[in-house]
């Protein structure tokens, strides 16, 4: 549908499903941009092939019979300035990215990160291992199943880029894995390359 270029907002968003639907009924994962109405429209840019978009969040005044999913009837009923998740619910804690004497001696370690999947934003935290952990091993306790998490190898030891003699990988390079190890979390979990943007953080540049 077509809309004048001023009554679009230059920004979009990605959604992972659970947000929105098309009029069809159909769930609609991918990219979504907004008019100066607030309407949402497929597509990171507006052209004549946007669809309208429809929200799965139901209103506060949504039947309590309705069949909507209940985890989307959860976040909508969520208290913002507490748990994210509500009083029963055990919050994930995030955590600084650290490295130590043993990691920088390997070369790199995992990193972890989760993002709640009823929001639109690409926001992610950082957690721990333990965190990571116990969130997986424990779903009812952190209601796991409302959030996405992605693992990843981060290097913090050598050249900044890939070394190669005769065509053959001698030395990979910070820069490079690291560029690599977002490119392929990001399949798995889109937005994530518009956190991890510093792809030499905390690492020690060897020549």
């Amino acid at each position: 549908m077509y809309i004048p270029k001023g009554q679009i907002k230059q920004k979009y968003y990605y959604t992972d499903g659970g947000e929105y639907k098309i009029s069809t009924n159909v769930e609609y994962i991918g990219y979504y941009h907004k008019d100066n109405f607030d309407n949402v429209w497929t597509g990171q840019t507006h052209t004549n092939e946007s669809v309208l978009l429809t929200s799965f969040i139901p209103s506060p005044f949504t039947d309590k019979n309705s069949s909507t999913d209940v985890n989307v009837i959860i976040y909508n009923k969520i208290n913002k300035t507490s748990n994210i998740l509500g009083a029963n619910a055990e919050p994930i804690p995030p955590s600084n990215f650290e490295v130590s004497s043993k990691d920088y001696e390997l070369g790199f370690l995992p990193r972890y990160f989760v993002k709640y999947k009823a929001s639109s934003s690409h926001k992610f935290d950082e957690i721990n291992e333990s965190a990571y952990k116990n969130a997986i091993q424990n779903p009812t306790q952190y209601h796991s199943k409302m959030y996405m998490f992605v693992t990843l190898l981060w290097r913090v030891r050598g050249p900044l880029l890939d070394q190669y003699t005769n065509n053959i990988l001698v030395k990979p390079g910070v820069y490079s894995s690291n560029k690599r190890s977002v490119d392929d979390a990001e399949k798995r979990c889109p937005g994530i390359s518009l956190y991890l943007i510093n792809l030499t953080e905390k690492a020690i540049i060897e020549s």
